[in-house]
């Protein structure tokens, strides 16, 4: 009974660090996300480059599409 309760235990702590690394890992993965939109808006204020256009921001880049008809 002892080693059905050792396992139990086990497993659920095995659960629990795989949840807080997929948690981990989607914090980081937002982290990354908004530094690279905070350092592409710091670049483009840096560069006083224009905005890219409400369509283009709606709808987003594709250039193979856009281009090959």
């Amino acid at each position: 009974m002892n080693t059905y309760l050792a396992n139990t235990a086990s497993a659920a702590r095995s659960g629990t660090l795989t949840t807080n690394r997929v948690v981990r890992n989607t914090y980081a993965l937002l982290s990354m996300t908004l530094l690279f939109s905070a350092l592409t808006a710091g670049v483009i204020m840096a560069l006083s480059l224009p905005h890219p256009g409400i369509l283009l921001t709606l709808a987003g880049a594709r250039p193979t599409t856009l281009w090959q008809r």
